[in-house]
């Protein structure tokens, strides 16, 4: 039955070109993790100078570049050069995204997607419907703790369930989607009861979500009959006391990654450390001090800034990201991969919210990747009482009803019934005291998982 599911999953949502594309980048990545340091690096330098020599050509905005700095690609010639180009920063991604548009792209086959939940202000860029090779990666990455693509998987994230369901299957797959929307004290019998009849291989999370679910469980008294081999989280941090529980809970391990949207780093624990290894065949990732100074001292925290080895679409070279990360050295003394290694990654947050009926849900499905933020500056959702949602908002000139109208039935469509979203408006939003942003103002007194660990800053 498997092996008919994986034949048609991939006839049904991928052609056969992609597949066999997909195939080859798997078995390139299954090989190329043991090269040494000098075979990264060389790697790293033809697809960094063959990527310069594109946009040179070919992206508007990057042919600008050369010219202000009176500079060809051939003028690059070591990585001392590189360093030397200009950053490309968030606000300038915002300002001239259709410029950093290859114009060889096929823009029929573009989507435009938009992040900005850690931030709050929302940057927009153009991505290749289904990316064939973030797949692989990904894959290869949850390999590492006995994954594959027909391994039993149940997801616990945020994509919501309709008609009361607590679940839902995906067709061609061993995949199902458990509700985050339902999650309660009265239903908490209901999900153990499918967890116990499906016995997943593998959890797939929102931290926050399965945190959730981890404390009703524990308060029931109900128990597991079956131990996953892994619990694959992302999206959030998952933190120190999330991972214990878990790990009591389940009995399985814990496994964590990094990924960003923009496709310039994807990095994840080795089988035998929590340390984040960064895929070196995929991005050229830079730590950087405050004064652009590459960081060498371990355990030094430094901004992450990448360069997309592949992404020849809408590339993304010497990109600051604006997240930062602890430097832990290069090369796994544990797992033996030549990665470039990293932790404490200072990017996202964890937050919950409340329905009307006091089901906790993870609040990171909120983040927007449509185009209904391209009039808003700067947005930040609010919670004041249970099941209603306030989403404040600092508008351009060019914001109408339609936006309002636009922005309204996004959220519809995330949030179940139980949750109502009103508009607010704003001239600004203002930092907390330590001058980060607040993704979510959360007002309401969340016993269930107040956790001393993770202060509000």
């Amino acid at each position: 039955m498997n092996k008919n599911i994986s034949v048609l999953r991939y006839l049904k949502i991928r052609n056969i070109r992609d597949r066999i594309r997909y195939q080859r980048w798997a078995n390139f990545i299954e090989k190329s993790q043991w090269w040494n340091r000098d075979e990264f690096d060389r790697y790293q330098w033809e697809k960094v100078s063959g990527l310069l020599e594109h946009s040179y050509r070919h992206v508007p905005y990057y042919t600008e570049v050369f010219r202000s700095i009176g500079a060809k690609p051939e003028d690059f010639k070591s990585w001392e050069d590189f360093y030397k180009f200009p950053f490309l920063t968030k606000d300038i991604v915002r300002e001239r995204a259709t410029d950093l548009i290859s114009a060889l792209a096929n823009t029929s086959k573009l989507q435009y997607y938009t992040t900005g939940g850690s931030t709050g202000v929302p940057l927009g860029l153009y991505k290749r419907r289904g990316s064939v090779v973030s797949r692989a990666f990904m894959d290869q990455q949850w390999k590492r703790v006995g994954y594959s693509e027909k391994s039993k998987r149940v997801i616990l994230r945020g994509e919501p369930v309709q008609n009361g369901k607590i679940y839902k299957k995906y067709p061609f797959s061993n995949d199902w989607v458990l509700s985050s929307y339902n999650l309660s004290e009265n239903t908490i019998q209901k999900y153990v009861d499918f967890l116990n009849k499906i016995k997943p291989e593998f959890l797939h999370v929102y931290p926050s979500s399965l945190y959730i679910f981890s404390r009703l469980l524990e308060n029931s008294g109900l128990t597991l009959s079956f131990s996953p081999k892994a619990i694959l989280c992302g999206s959030e941090p998952v933190r120190q006391y999330q991972r214990e529980l878990f790990e009591k809970t389940f009995g399985s391990r814990v496994y964590s990654w990094l990924g960003m949207s923009e496709g310039v780093i994807m990095a994840g624990e080795c089988e035998y450390s929590s340390i984040y290894h960064s895929w070196p065949q995929l991005s050229h990732v830079e730590i950087l001090s405050e004064n652009n100074i590459h960081v060498q001292a371990l355990g030094e925290m430094g901004e992450i800034v990448g360069t997309s080895l592949h992404n020849y679409t809408f590339p993304f070279i010497r990109y600051k990201t604006a997240d930062k990360a602890e430097f832990h050295g290069i090369g796994c003394d544990k797992c033996k991969r030549h990665f470039l290694l990293l932790s404490k990654i200072d990017r996202w947050q964890q937050e919950v919210i409340v329905s009307k009926n006091g089901v906790y849900v993870s609040a990171t499905g909120l983040n927007p990747h449509s185009e209904i933020f391209n009039n808003v500056i700067q947005f930040q959702f609010i919670q004041k009482i249970p099941g209603e949602i306030i989403l404040l908002l600092v508008r351009k000139e060019a914001y109408s009803q339609i936006d309002t109208e636009k922005i309204i039935n996004e959220f519809r469509s995330k949030l179940s019934d139980e949750f109502e979203i009103k508009i607010e408006f704003a001239d600004f939003i203002p930092r907390t005291s330590s001058g980060k942003h607040r993704y979510l103002r959360q007002e309401l007194d969340l016993q269930l998982i107040n956790n001393p660990e993770e202060p509000i800053n």
